[in-house]
């Protein structure tokens, strides 16, 4: 219990709150009202739940990326929502958060999540609920400092060179090869393939630059920027992949006489026949089928652009080019991405070294 501002009558009042699932939940609350108190940080009582304010004030608020928004309204309906949206906003506390995250662990909706969902979905709860209290809404965001299980990193499996030279040679005919010929020798992602435009392609210079993306919801295609700053880059091409572009691009001058008005042409690099964009989850599905059919070790399509990563920095092409070129926002993200080649490339260096030393009684 404590002592709110008297009101305009002068008289004293007074709150007391209760739902809490310890005595040191309550007693950390009591603690933050007291201090928010002196620092005329009260906040005026209100009734409104967190689901109301999730989807009445919140997400109708945001001004994000249209995808990051869609996350967030997943987050909202399937977790939030049934867990602890008939909670008032003021009285969710760190209790509730770390019920309804052991659930969702447990065994989620139709099947535990994993530990990167579950991130994001308190990331989600963080900032909706860091809105609330910039908004003076709440004292305190109960998200901030509940721990939740760090996710284990999949392991990455790539292709050798010499792998990825008898896939591409056995699908060469395949309409979706120059695809995986174009990821695979640039290490982009599949967005930034699928999205490339021929007014970002340079084939005299052997450049193409990477300014844009598509990504699939279901049936939904959206074309947009790369999520980050350094997501805008360009990339040198090798002089075969130079060559089947070429060829892409006289094929499709091909499609559009032979479609006539029926063609759409959005300018897309990878086009179906028509000219409408082909769909990123096709695309992967179809190299899922196409890997299956070579007999070769199974990679996802995402594992391409590892593949391309791994080969570059196994020939020794320096951290910050292979960085830059798969647009990471930094050259730590790159090194812990793809420490797994570090070891042998030190080993490497170490010889060279030696080598350039002592010549050939290095190997004394």
């Amino acid at each position: 219990m404590w002592d709110e501002p008297r009101g305009a009558d002068g008289k004293r009042r007074q709150r007391k709150k209760g739902g809490f699932t310890t005595r040191r939940e309550a007693q950390s609350h009591l603690t933050d009202v007291l201090a928010a108190l002196q620092k005329n940080a009260y906040v005026q009582p209100d009734r409104t739940t967190v689901g109301e304010y999730l989807t009445e004030q919140w997400l109708p608020s945001l001004t994000v990326r249209p995808s990051t928004k869609r996350a967030y309204e997943s987050h909202v309906n399937i977790y939030l929502i049934p867990h602890v949206g008939h909670v008032l906003l003021q009285r969710l506390s760190r209790g509730d958060l770390r019920t309804m995250f052991a659930t969702l662990a447990g065994h989620g909706v139709r099947k535990p999540l994993s530990a990167s969902t579950l991130r994001r979905v308190h990331a989600t709860v963080r900032v909706a609920l860091n809105a609330a209290l910039a908004d003076d809404l709440i004292l305190r965001n109960p998200a901030v400092g509940l721990k939740l299980e760090v996710p284990r990193k999949p392991d990455i499996v790539v292709w050798s060179g010499t792998e990825l030279r008898t896939f591409l040679d056995a699908v060469t005919d395949d309409p979706l090869y120059p695809v995986y010929l174009f990821v695979g020798m640039t290490g982009v992602r599949r967005g930034e393939a699928v999205g490339l435009r021929w007014s970002d392609v340079d084939l005299d210079a052997g450049r193409v630059s990477i300014r844009r993306q598509i990504t699939q919801r279901g049936r939904l295609l959206e074309e947009g920027a790369p999520k980050t700053r350094s997501g805008f880059r360009s990339i040198a091409l090798d002089p075969r992949t130079i060559q089947v572009l070429r060829r892409v691009r006289a094929r499709q001058a091909e499609n559009r006489l032979a479609w006539g008005s029926a063609y759409e042409d959005h300018d897309l690099v990878f086009a179906r026949e028509n000219g409408t964009p082909e769909k990123p989850d096709h695309v992967s599905d179809h190299f899922d089928l196409l890997v299956l059919k070579s007999g070769l070790k199974r990679i996802r399509f995402h594992d391409l652009r590892h593949t391309h990563a791994t080969l570059m920095l196994s020939n020794g092409v320096p951290a910050k080019v292979v960085s830059e070129r798969l647009g990471h926002s930094s050259i730590a993200l790159t090194l812990d991405t793809y420490s797994h080649v570090l070891p042998a490339l030190g080993e490497e260096a170490a010889v060279r070294a030696a080598e350039t030393v002592f010549g050939s009684d290095a190997h004394a």
